[in-house]
């Protein structure tokens, strides 16, 4: 793909997606994964993480992850404008032309109706994303727990990303650590064994070297005896 489609992609999913935040990553990923294939499910349910775990705006780093992945420092440049244009040129109209007919009967029944839409993207947004997420049992606890403390009103939500995120980050290490003593111990058993069996091989090839020799000479002193 080229920088200029880069750009048209994420511009056009900036221009056309109502509601902003969470509501456009549904869009971005028919754009990116289900229509151009540019990126995958797991990849990009991964850049969604990244971009939520640092601080700013979340569709603003996903489209700087994107791009970067797609087209390096340039591809995040296209991204990044594409991304951010739209809105800037909306926001823009809105304050200068439109903002008298907010209060008229038809914008607020539209306003509410694509209200109503930005809910349903968003849950099409939590299946399709976090189901590859939550496939593993940890995982899946993980996202339970970051719900149900995200749900308590007096709990800031980023302190439950940042405490599921830290106790994932130590059951990985614990994992990762007790595999490599496995693989050690593994190791050390193959290596005995294998040891073992050489030594045997050696003693066998030294018994039949010593038998060869035992048979020439009892040869030799027979045909002596003749």
């Amino acid at each position: 793909m080229t920088i200029l489609q880069i750009f048209a992609a994420f511009f056009r999913v900036g221009a056309l997606t109502l509601g902003g935040g969470l509501a456009i990553i549904s869009i971005l990923r028919h754009e990116l994964t289900v229509k151009r294939a540019w990126i995958g499910e797991e990849e990009f349910a991964h850049n969604l993480a990244m971009a939520t775990s640092v601080p700013g705006a979340m569709v603003v780093n996903f489209s700087l992850l994107c791009g970067h992945r797609l087209r390096g420092a340039r591809g995040a440049a296209a991204a990044f404008l594409g991304t951010v244009l739209p809105s800037l040129i909306a926001i823009v109209a809105v304050a200068v032309f439109l903002s008298p007919y907010f209060s008229h009967p038809a914008a607020a029944a539209f306003l509410r109706g694509a209200a109503a839409a930005v809910a349903g993207l968003l849950t099409h947004t939590a299946f399709t994303v976090c189901r590859p997420m939550v496939a593993k049992a940890p995982h899946f606890a993980a996202a339970a727990i970051a719900a149900g403390l995200a749900l308590v009103p007096t709990v800031n939500p980023v302190f439950a990303l940042v405490l599921v995120g830290a106790v994932m980050f130590h059951l990985s290490n614990r994992q990762k650590v007790r595999a490599g003593g496995d693989g050690g111990i593994k190791n050390g058993i193959n290596g005995d064994a294998n040891g073992g069996i050489n030594n045997d091989a050696i003693a066998a090839n030294k018994i039949c070297e010593g038998g060869d020799v035992r048979g020439g000479a009892d040869n030799i002193n027979d045909e002596g005896k003749r």
